[in-house]
């Protein structure tokens, strides 16, 4: 967990050193001390910085959400990786050969004397709150790299990730405090946009090497393979880091696996499927999470799929009813136990997970014996 929070923390303070939204306030600010004075300066500034807090929060569950949808597993790693080298070389460039301007970086030239005419013009504290929405809309690809990256890790940890979330954005905008609160106090925009030009050269150096930093953890810190509990019989999960269905398997197979002291293995590592295919001829066809265990008389038990927490409805997909009807319509076996339903059996012998589909392995593993795969 520490290690996240640190690398969360190192992402936002890049993200903050934000030349495009730090030049639009210090200029919004500067209209509104001249027009009408550093206390409308102060609400202005404070108007700012909560609306692009607040925007740049709902982009983050946006993209949170697309991350989710995608469902691209351990690719997003690689993804992750080549866009933090591409930060990396971006900053070090704008460091060692630095122009006004740098695309990606900082706002275009053509669009700063249109920005100075549109902000020298603001009379009223209240424009803050439009502005800072444009401001977020058509300068978010300045600051949009690290954001990615953080959301990234987010949904890769599968962390509870609002407070996170949160607490990203709170070091993303504080430097609008802080610029808010110079203004406010007596220090003129003049002299804040002076130090930041003075600067810039070292900020960006600064940049690449924090994310050089974050680039070498990241490299060293790939999750590949886990054993989350212990016993005798082990069970095998592949799974996404990016996939709520997996999570949510995962938390209700950790706990019954304890119970009943099963030894169970989390793995992003796709070869399992080679052995599976070599020894049992079974043909996977990539989706997650994919639960499997082999009874100690060679038979192979796969479970496929799981309900994410808003799909999850007494243990069932959609609740008992649905899953019966999904299961006819794929043209599976339903199957009961005392006259109940309980879990959907594909023609390719393949079990559609749901609670009880866990239970089964789990119960099989008990009373048979599992084996362990050396592979």
């Amino acid at each position: 967990m520490l290690e996240i929070v640190w690398k969360i923390t190192t992402l936002a303070l890049v993200d903050a050193v934000n030349p495009c939204t730090l030049t639009v306030q210090a200029l919004l600010l500067s209209a509104l001390v001249i027009t009408k004075g550093k206390k409308d300066a102060l609400l202005g500034g404070v108007l700012f910085t909560f609306t692009i807090y607040i925007m740049y929060f709902l982009y983050g569950l946006g993209i949170l959400e697309a991350i989710y949808l995608l469902g691209i597993g351990e690719i997003l790693w690689n993804v992750l990786r080549v866009l933090l080298v591409i930060m990396i070389v971006m900053e070090f460039y704008a460091y060692f050969s630095y122009k006004p301007g740098f695309v990606s970086l900082e706002m275009p030239m053509k669009l700063r004397p249109i920005a100075q005419r549109v902000l020298k013009s603001v009379e009223n504290p209240l424009m803050a709150l439009p502005v800072a929405v444009l401001c977020s809309v058509l300068l978010l690809p300045c600051s949009s790299g690290p954001y990615v990256v953080a959301l990234g890790m987010l949904a890769v940890h599968s962390i509870k990730n609002f407070l996170l979330l949160a607490y990203y954005n709170l070091i993303f905008v504080f430097p609008m405090i802080l610029i808010t609160l110079l203004i406010a106090f007596g220090t003129s925009p003049e002299r804040v946009m002076k130090w930041k030009e003075k600067y810039i050269k070292e900020l960006h150096l600064l940049a690449g090497v924090l994310l050089l930093g974050v680039l070498i953890a990241t490299w060293f810190s790939v999750p590949t393979t886990a054993v989350t509990s212990e016993g005798e019989s082990t069970i095998y999960l592949i799974y996404s880091p990016v996939c709520p269905h997996c999570h949510h398997m995962m938390e209700y197979l950790r706990e019954i696996a304890k119970e009943h002291e099963i030894r169970i293995v989390e793995t992003m590592n796709s070869s399992y499927a080679v052995y599976l295919k070599e020894k049992f001829n079974f043909t996977w066809d990539g989706g997650v999470p994919l639960l499997f265990a082999v009874l100690s008389n060679d038979t192979l038990i796969t479970i496929e799929g799981y309900p994410s927490v808003s799909q999850d409805v007494n243990g069932y997909f959609l609740g008992k009813e649905k899953e019966q009807e999904l299961c006819k319509r794929w043209g599976g076996e339903c199957v009961y136990e005392n006259n109940e339903y309980k879990f959907c059996k594909l023609s390719n012998g393949v079990i559609v997970g749901n609670k009880y589909a866990v239970d089964r392995i789990v119960n099989l593993c008990e009373k048979y014996g599992c084996k362990e795969i050396n592979y």
